[in-house]
């Protein structure tokens, strides 16, 4: 946050990308990405870049709702999800599947 106004201005820069992590680690708010002091940064950061034609986004995968508020609070660039969140899905959903179509608590015997 001490050097937005530098990073912003590097020629030649197309985008920044907001790594919530990242940041609230370095905000001393580790992983809550509703304190208002995160959100106050995150609409800054947002602010500046787009005031500066710089490209600005969010890597979110907790929930749809947030990508949505950032995308309307001009955010335009959006990292959804991520691979192994999207493979625990979609095998926890292939499991269940699978449990129903057995049964609860049957084991599948080779």
């Amino acid at each position: 946050m001490e050097n937005l106004d530098s990073i912003i201005k590097v020629s030649g820069l197309d985008g920044i990308l907001i790594g919530p992590h990242d940041l609230s680690c370095s905000l001393g708010i580790p992983e809550q990405y509703r304190h208002p002091y995160f959100v106050k940064c995150v609409k800054m950061i947002i602010k500046k870049a787009r005031d500066n034609n710089v490209g600005v986004g969010i890597h979110y995968w907790e929930k749809i709702e947030d990508e949505i508020k950032w995308i309307k609070g001009e955010a335009n660039l959006i990292v959804h999800s991520s691979d192994i969140d999207v493979f625990s899905k979609n095998m926890s959903a292939d499991l269940q599947k699978i449990k129903l179509e057995l049964g609860e608590g049957e084991i599948i015997k080779k």
